[in-house]
């Protein structure tokens, strides 16, 4: 099975919350904060195989941060594996930080707190 979701059909001002809202319902629950004043265009293309769910992610320069309340809601017994496809993005968890560009994959807890922050342009599996 596979969706799609975008933000080109919503309202400007509406984009950024229906964007966390999309992301945090077929991944983990987390907060996002936009990092540009520009207008918000993103997508999220997830895919269903079997138990496995794989998420195409392409957005303009934001942070997730996943903190103790989060992970109190839950999903928190997942690893994530992040590819990034085009761009560069920062994710810090547990004391350790790495600096992930093109081609370079991490692999992160959903059970502990992280940020994670991509870049503008960004595609990220």
């Amino acid at each position: 099975m596979e969706s799609t979701y975008s933000t080109a059909s919503i309202e400007p001002s509406q984009r950024f919350a229906y964007w966390q809202e999309v992301v945090c319902r077929h991944c983990i629950p987390a907060a996002s904060v936009p990092l540009s004043g520009n207008q918000f265009d993103g997508s999220l293309r997830v895919r269903t195989l079997g138990t496995l769910i794989i998420s195409e992610l392409i957005a303009p320069q934001h942070r997730w941060q996943r903190d103790g309340a989060h992970i109190r809601t839950g999903p928190n017994d997942s690893f994530w594996v992040g590819l990034m496809m085009k761009g560069e993005g920062r994710l810090a968890q547990s004391g350790r930080t790495v600096v992930q560009r093109e081609g370079d994959m991490v692999l992160y807890d959903a059970a502990r707190p992280f940020e994670f922050e991509l870049a503008a342009g960004t595609i990220c599996i």
